[in-house]
């Protein structure tokens, strides 16, 4: 089994396409319209994300689900010093794992999902 993808909820298709594009370099892979829903695929270096704008779920109490994507990076200070030039700031950090040899640093995407950069100077995987 291998990892394909990770989805996120948001509200608006298009905000979220132009964040991902601006911040990370993503590009539109395709898209499609499902009854009540606009889902597009982003994706990067391997890397695939779907976004999914719709109103199913929004308003019958369903509780809220946080989204936390992790990417790890080669050189974590040139991101946060491109991101910064692009107004986007830490959320938290940079942060040292010392134990694990990582830094990392935390973005708010704008649906309030967590964007994690990280740099791995030794793996676990």
């Amino acid at each position: 089994m291998k990892w394909h993808h990770g989805g996120i909820q948001v509200k608006s298709l298009i905000e979220a396409i132009r964040f991902y594009e601006c911040f990370f370099g993503f590009k539109k892979a395709g898209s499609l319209n499902l009854t009540g829903e606009k889902i597009a695929f982003m994706r990067r270096e391997g890397i695939m994300i779907e976004l999914i704008e719709g109103t199913e779920g929004a308003e019958d109490g369903c509780r809220k689900i946080d989204v936390h994507l992790a990417w790890e990076v080669e050189d974590l200070e040139k991101w946060i010093l491109e991101l910064a030039e692009k107004d986007l700031h830490p959320s938290d950090g940079p942060l040292c794992l010392e134990e694990m040899d990582w830094r990392t640093v935390f973005y708010t995407g704008c649906n309030g999902e967590t964007i994690e950069l990280m740099e791995c100077k030794s793996s676990i995987f």
